[in-house]
């Protein structure tokens, strides 16, 4: 007769082998990826699953399960009963179920085609179980916060106080191409359930699926248009004068609804006193008003749009009035057009100055007695000039006090640009002249000059000169180089910089240059390191006044016989001479 004793352990033992391999076959899984729709489309749906550890998928043997419920955790309806197992079942890999819908959309890629989908009703709350044939859940996932009432519940071979709760915020993604995504720590998938709402996260951009043999398929969100505009009608503003500007942001008839973007206007100190006001049409909405700068969410309907007046009053002391809108797409809206979605409008500071034109006439004007005069002229960034204030009183009392104003200066009264006096330089204009060169630097192109007056009242004549010099073509083709020499006619030292530029504009290379009184000096393509094979143009900018260089370029090949050499004509575009 067997000997019960005996076999009690032997029986126990059977037991604990027997559930062994139930951790061995589909247990340890999550739920990796979920979404109840692709791109408002919710017949399509995704669920991607992942083994925790090897050897999870005997799903068909097992008659594993994925169930969803309602807010409540009521009302089940069953997705699939896995039909059969998996070939691939290392630690990491991925099961991909997919409703019928989405596999039409995508033939080849689903592990398992879903016989149900989760209702639309359960999108905002509801939660999602995988569970054996028995009930018991191995995995939940809750989502809307607290508009979800039900148990989260579940066993502990995956979490370990069997509490998959508090639910994930927000709802189940389904508008978009993202997707409820387990966003904790966890490069071999080996991570355990914290709970829903510190695991989960919606994707940042559209989602990436992999099946369980390692094909991933990316997806592709709605493809929306958005644009904005921004005028306030004018080309120039001059300090305390009202500015208005139109900000308009659409969405093209083409495109998708859009929920949710964003539109920024950050207007700077430049600008004060800001309010705005915004309105819709086409079913756009925006927040009717606000002061300072936006900020605002708008919802964008397919050909809708908002309109934004932003107003504010230009400061005292200006120093540059640019202002830039922007719209940005909510996460997962791809838009392949962002070239449309920022808009800025510049305006020219008019500081009360008197308008001169930079090409070397010679204009009179009354200084009066500490009085001041104002002058500014539009100039080209990277050109060299020269500015001369001269007395035409006789006598040699100089023209007041000069300051000179870069365009990035504004209205307000710190220079910060970089003059040479040249009153010194042949021809001497002595102390009854303010005789100043600059190259223009910076990016606003307006500069400024303020004369204030001495105790008596003079006549004066101003006079703006471009002193730059082009050369309309150098090569470097074949054996063909481009050689230079500028002449000083002066009695000082001066300082050249010639700019090689290639057809399309772009700087191909520099040479700077001290050129001695009197003296020459010279370069080349080949000691200026410029590219082989390369044609342009060129451009010289120098710190003396008006026709104080003589520049000659040739194009030249010496290594045939007789040798090859051709003029290329250099001078000045304005000019005083």
């Amino acid at each position: 007769m067997p000997n019960r004793h005996a076999l009690a352990p032997l029986a126990g033992l059977a037991v604990l082998l027997s559930a062994a391999p139930a951790l061995a076959s589909f247990h340890l899984m999550k739920v990796e990826q979920a979404m109840g729709g692709v791109n408002g489309d919710m017949t399509q749906q995704v669920v991607q699953l992942r083994m925790r550890a090897a050897g999870q998928n005997l799903l068909g043997s097992a008659q594993a399960r994925l169930i969803a419920h309602d807010a409540a955790g009521l009302n089940p309806v069953t997705l699939i009963v896995f039909p059969s197992n998996l070939a691939h079942a290392a630690q990491g890999d991925r099961i991909l179920v997919v409703s019928s819908a989405f596999a039409a959309a995508h033939p080849g890629i689903a592990d398992f085609t879903m016989t149900a989908v989760i209702p639309s009703a359960y999108l905002a709350a509801g939660r999602l179980t995988f569970e054996d044939s028995v009930g018991t859940i191995y995995w939940s996932l809750a989502w809307g916060g607290g508009s979800y009432t039900g148990s989260n519940t579940g066993s502990t071979t995956n979490d370990p106080d069997g509490n998959f709760g508090p639910p994930f915020a927000g709802p189940l993604p389904s508008g978009t191409a993202q997707t409820l995504r387990f966003s904790a720590s966890d490069a071999t998938g080996a991570a355990a359930s914290t709970n829903n709402a510190a695991d989960y996260a919606v994707t940042s951009g559209s989602a990436v699926l992999t099946n369980n043999a390692g094909t991933m398929l990316p997806l592709t969100g709605p493809l929306v248009d958005l644009a904005i505009t921004k005028d306030d009608g004018r080309t120039s503003a001059a300090p305390l004068q009202t500015i208005t500007y139109t900000i308009v942001a659409s969405n093209s008839v083409a495109s998708a609804d859009v929920v949710g973007a964003t539109v920024v206007d950050m207007p700077t100190s430049d600008l004060t006193g800001v309010t705005w006001t915004c309105s819709g049409s086409g079913g756009g909405t925006c927040t009717a008003g606000g002061v300072n700068a936006i900020n605002d969410t708008v919802n964008l309907p397919m050909g809708a749009a908002v309109t934004y007046l932003l107003s504010g009053t230009v400061a005292s002391q200006p120093r540059r009035l640019r202002n830039t809108a922007t719209i940005s797409p909510p996460s997962g809206f791809p838009d392949p057009n962002p070239g449309n979605n920022s808009a800025t409008d510049e305006d020219v500071l008019v500081c009360g100055d008197t308008v001169v034109v930079p090409d070397g006439r010679v204009t009179d004007f009354t200084l009066s007695a500490f009085g001041t005069l104002s002058f500014g002229a539009s100039l080209k960034i990277g050109n060299s000039y020269s500015a001369e204030f001269k007395n035409e009183s006789g006598d040699d009392t100089p023209p007041g006090t000069l300051m000179m104003f870069s365009g990035d200066d504004g209205c307000g009264g710190t220079s910060t640009i970089v003059t040479r006096d040249t009153s010194g330089v042949d021809p001497v204009s002595g102390t009854a002249s303010y005789r100043v060169s600059f190259t223009a630097a910076g990016v606003e192109p307006f500069f400024r000059a303020r004369l204030s007056g001495s105790a008596v009242t003079i006549p004066i004549t101003v006079s703006w000169s471009d002193t730059t010099m082009f050369s309309p073509a150098w090569s470097t083709n074949g054996g063909f180089d481009t050689f230079y020499s500028f002449q000083n006619t002066t009695g000082s030292t001066l300082n050249v910089t010639l700019t090689l530029f290639d057809t399309s504009g772009t700087v191909v290379s520099t040479a700077s240059l001290a050129v001695p009184p009197g003296q020459t000096a010279a370069t080349n393509t080949v000691t200026m390191g410029s590219d082989r094979n390369h044609t342009g143009t060129a451009r010289l900018t120098h710190d003396g006044p008006p026709g104080a260089f003589v520049a000659e370029a040739a194009i030249a090949n010496f290594s045939i016989n007789p040798a090859y050499v051709q003029p290329v004509k250099f001078q000045a575009v304005r000019e005083a001479r």
